[in-house]
């Protein structure tokens, strides 16, 4: 089979879409618990299934491919989402504050992101069939990732974002992942990519050069990495989307 990514004929293998480390954050400690798998709830089935480290999919990646983006992108993240404590830059009021991610590289986190909304693109998983770019976008995007590279501002500009620290359901937040999905703000279509420790991403869908609210917070080169309160996780669109498909888990299949 050809690989997505460097385009040649080799065997391929299970990849993951988000790398395993966000599921481990999920469990306790970190440590896998295999009594307590995690629960993927999808609107495309009347059931819910089990996953212990994510899903994988064998048609998108060779091994040599899956390395490398594990080695430029999900490994250096890592620390990135989980470990780095953002410092606080400005207080907007008393529920809503903007900070910023010291000592990180934008140009990894940027890319970092963008990997795993073209990996989703990629997917022929039914749980990422929704996932999708304009035809002519995606040679962009695959050469932005395949060649570690810097994009201009407004090539599929990303902001940062965590759920509000005065959430009723804080700790809830910083456990959910989901796949990502479309917001509309303004005359812009964004990607939602969620990860641990409540962390949400904002992907502009399109090339355009036009300025709009979030311009002054994409991440940038030579600029801070603005990390913005928007929302508590109780008023947010993933719980909304979250809510009508919970009753499925009692239809969870082993």
């Amino acid at each position: 089979m050809i690989c997505k990514l460097c385009k040649k004929e080799k065997p391929l293998i299970k990849s993951h879409i988000y790398p395993e480390w966000a599921y481990r954050a999920i469990y306790p400690n970190g440590v896998i618990d295999k009594k307590r798998p995690l629960l993927v709830i999808s609107e495309k089935k009347d059931y819910v299934s089990k996953s212990w480290t994510g899903i994988y999919d064998n048609t998108i990646l060779c091994a040599e491919c899956d390395g490398n983006l594990g080695s430029m992108y999900d490994g250096p993240a890592k620390e990135i989402i989980l470990n780095i404590k953002p410092k606080i830059f400005k207080e907007i009021d008393k529920e809503t504050n903007v900070y910023t991610l010291p000592n990180t590289d934008p140009l990894l986190l940027k890319n970092f992101v963008l990997s795993l909304l073209l990996r989703a693109i990629w997917s022929n998983k039914e749980e990422y069939s929704h996932v999708s770019t304009e035809e002519s976008l995606l040679p962009i995007l695959e050469s932005i990732i395949r060649d570690n590279r810097k994009s201009s501002l407004y090539e599929f500009s990303v902001v940062a974002s965590n759920y509000s620290s005065a959430s009723k359901m804080k700790n809830a937040s910083k456990k959910y992942i989901g796949v990502p999905f479309l917001y509309h703000l303004e005359e812009n279509t964004y990607w939602i990519i969620n990860l641990p420790n409540g962390y949400k991403f904002y992907i502009k869908g399109n090339t355009d050069e036009i300025n709009d609210a979030m311009t002054p917070l994409y991440i940038r080169e030579n600029y801070p990495i603005y990390v913005t309160e928007f929302e508590k996780f109780e008023d947010s669109n993933e719980l909304k989307m979250l809510q009508p498909n919970l009753s499925k888990a009692r239809k969870y299949r082993r």
